[in-house]
């Protein structure tokens, strides 16, 4: 059963044929009596239709015996914007947005950086890049010996191939007939092919399938695509969980704290346009909210720092006082180059005749530009030789813009041209995500603390100089005119510092604020379980204690697999 609440209006149910019955009760009385049937009880709570809370729902509603409540802040979006990738930068401009924004950044000259965050069924799979990409094999064995126990690669393998339907790659390591639909760039195109050419000149292998368990390298890239279309969380798990009887979706109901009896959650409150309601679960209460509001949430439900707690007014229940520290991103840098390639994002946006031959191309292959947000390649690189592993990122973006945009595509140059952005891959500088006041609408205060840790200066610097070698390699500088950009190949350390400092923008990649672990800053260990609470499970980017991706869906939707696993087999 699906519940779709408007303004002051139930506005329909979905039946178990899944089709939608249209109800509208001015009455209050008539309208409370359908909110009252939502509040019974349940033997699962989950908060959030994202990645992972759309997996661990799909997944437990196979199992009839089991009654689930999934509650999301959003709604189902149906608008062509959250299906074609080429309209990503308009869905992040949309109501299905959330954008949180960090506190003024000390080494990015004070500046507040933008972070959004998707709102309704599919979470941010709804506005994301939908880069397919699993990690780093190494990270996940680093998370074992950290004592992550069960969380080494072998051990997360079988839910990443649960998760993904792949004809591509190796039947031994990816998966067939998952949730998820992925596929590979195409068509290929001289422009990327060349990325790629003076990536192996620099000394970079060139790979086939970087998600089969070897990280280091440059490919053509992956997408949770299908036949040209996005293929978010929504579509993979929920479209036919939402049929089954036992699966209550509400949507428009944002949550205000877990429900506790002691030291055991027993059920959610959340608020809906008739006022606050309260669902109970039986077995468990499972928080997929995101590393910003998970942390969130559990602090307004006094579960966290005893001192953070208590300046805002609320009772310390659980001190658990690593709940919303440890918060990483991303922090991504592009460069722009203008180019003699023709077929950029930057013509198809302002030009009729490059518009019509990507209609075309989408229309006869379901490829080509209308099936991108602008990635094709990216570079999985050690930037300096005494690195045993990988530690940064470069990604080709097939246009440019002013860099001061950050990563929402807005306004792109009218001629053609493409850039090359760059992050490190797994960073040290970490922040945190702490309430901001007891009123659970006011967004918690974000501290990214960007570039905080040399480690990251040094590999982030180094990246940049990376760039300018492929650019200025045999194989990419034909594509390159030559009055590109200004060239800072030569420039100092302090110059190309500077340039990241005035125009580094988020990754969309918040991890780590609820850590998985057994040392005193962990919040749930292996099993996901919040440490000193009963019954109260989390599931999302929250719970990652490092980076062990260049991106963050594909390793949510593994932990939501893994959770279900979990819960369904004892």
């Amino acid at each position: 059963m699906e519940i779709r609440i408007m303004g002051n209006k139930l506005m329909g149910i979905r039946s178990k044929a899944g089709h939608w019955v249209r109800r509208e009760f001015q009455d209050s009385t008539q309208l409370a009596a359908m909110i009252h049937k939502i509040s019974r009880n349940y033997d699962y709570i989950i908060v959030g239709a994202g990645a992972a809370g759309a997996a661990v729902a799909g997944r437990l509603s196979e199992d009839k015996g089991l009654s689930i409540l999934l509650i999301e802040a959003g709604r189902h979006e149906r608008h062509p914007r959250f299906l074609l990738p080429v309209l990503t930068s308009h869905a992040l401009k949309s109501a299905a947005t959330r954008v949180f924004h960090t506190e003024p950044e000390p080494a990015l000259q004070r500046r507040r950086l933008e972070w959004p965050r998707g709102v309704g069924l599919g979470g941010s799979t709804l506005v994301n890049g939908m880069l397919w990409v699993r990690g780093d094999a190494a990270e996940y064995d680093n998370w074992d010996r950290m004592g992550c126990k069960g969380w080494g690669y072998r051990d997360v393998l079988p839910f990443f191939r649960r998760s993904e339907a792949d004809a591509c790659g190796s039947p031994d390591t990816r998966g067939r007939d998952g949730a998820i639909q992925v596929t590979r760039r195409h068509p290929r195109d001289p422009l990327t092919d060349a990325f790629l050419s003076s990536c192996s000149s620099q000394g970079v292998p060139l790979l086939e399938d970087y998600n089969e368990g070897v990280f280091d390298g440059a490919a053509y890239l992956q997408f949770n695509l299908h036949r040209g279309l996005r293929h978010g969380a929504d579509r993979a798990y929920l479209a036919a969980a939402r049929r089954r009887s036992n699966l209550t979706i509400l949507q428009g109901a944002l949550a205000s704290r877990v429900l506790l009896e002691g030291r055991r959650a027993v059920g959610v409150e959340f608020l809906t346009k008739q006022g606050l309601k309260q669902a109970k679960a039986s077995r468990e209460v499972i928080l997929c909210c995101g590393a910003l509001q998970t942390p969130q949430l559990l602090e307004l439900s006094g579960i966290g720092a005893h001192d953070v707690l208590a300046r805002q007014g609320i009772a310390t229940v659980i001190h658990l006082p690593g709940v919303g520290e440890n918060l990483r991103d991303h922090l991504n840098t592009r460069l722009g180059f203008k180019s003699t390639f023709n077929g950029t994002l930057n013509q198809v946006q302002h030009h009729f005749r490059w518009r019509a031959r990507a209609a075309w191309s989408w229309l006869r292959h379901r490829g080509g530009p209308l099936s991108m947000v602008g990635a094709t390649a990216h570079a999985l690189l050690r930037t300096r030789p005494c690195l045993a592993r990988p530690d940064a990122k470069v990604q080709l973006l097939h246009y440019s813009a002013d860099p001061t945009n950050g990563n929402l595509v807005t306004a792109l140059d009218t001629e053609s041209g493409f850039s090359i952005s760059n992050f490190v891959l797994r960073p040290q500088s970490t922040g945190s995500c702490h309430i901001a006041s007891k009123d659970f609408t006011v967004p918690p205060a974000v501290r990214a603390n960007y570039l905080t840790h040399p480690e990251d200066v040094i590999t982030t610097v180094h990246a940049l100089r990376m760039i300018y070698k492929l650019v200025r390699s045999q194989a990419l500088s034909p594509w390159v005119r030559a009055d590109a950009q200004e060239d800072m190949s030569e420039a100092s350390d302090e110059t190309l510092l500077q340039w990241v400092r005035d125009t580094g923008a988020s990754s969309y990649h918040p991890i780590g604020t609820c850590k998985m672990g057994v040392d005193s800053m962990s919040v749930v260990g292996p099993h996901l379980r919040v440490h000193g609470v009963d019954g109260l499970r989390i599931a999302d980017a929250s719970i990652m204690p490092t980076m062990p991706s260049s991106n963050t869906q594909a390793p949510c939707v593994m932990i939501g697999e893994k959770l279900a696993y979990l819960l369904m087999s004892g």
